[in-house]
């Protein structure tokens, strides 16, 4: 009894802080940002990350915040920076003007759905940073939140 109770509270802590953890071997870009700094931009709460290898997995995405009920807020996926003219061709709607080597997609943005998402390159890493949509539809991350996030990233890169 009183070891699944101590179980349930290291498991509780661990949840509440956003620790999580990363197959030996795989990459680990959970330093990048925090779940505290995701919810502190976006202004939701008890948010989980789930960290993945991408290269390895075959994933989407590197770094997954989501709300307890599945609802993804916010995705981050860590390319090869010697890719970046490409996904510019592929995905650019327009340029970022707050860094360099930095743009917004989907081409297909326009004002009435407005870019979900920010590219920029640093070094050797070209970051693609993704809002989720609520069940409405609607962006969970404006452009100002998307930015904050992007600058926290490009620092720790």
């Amino acid at each position: 009894m009183k070891r699944m109770a101590l179980s349930t509270l290291l498991l509780m802590f661990f949840l509440g802080t956003g620790v999580c953890w990363a197959k030996p071997g795989d990459a680990d870009y959970s330093r990048y940002l925090t779940v505290k700094e995701v919810e502190s931009i976006t202004g939701q709460s008890r948010l989980l990350l789930k960290s993945i290898d991408s290269k390895k997995s075959g994933e989407a995405y590197d770094l997954i915040y989501s709300r307890a009920d599945g609802q993804k807020v916010l995705m981050v996926q860590v390319l090869r920076g010697i890719d970046y003219e490409m996904y510019y061709r592929d995905f650019r709607c327009q340029d970022y003007k707050g860094m360099e080597y930095a743009f917004w997609g989907p081409q297909t943005a326009t004002p009435a759905d407005p870019p979900s998402q920010l590219w920029f390159r640093k070094g050797e890493a070209l970051i693609f940073i993704e809002s989720g949509y609520d069940s409405r539809q609607k962006l969970y991350l404006n452009a100002e939140m998307m930015e904050k996030i992007a600058k926290i990233i490009f620092s720790r890169v």
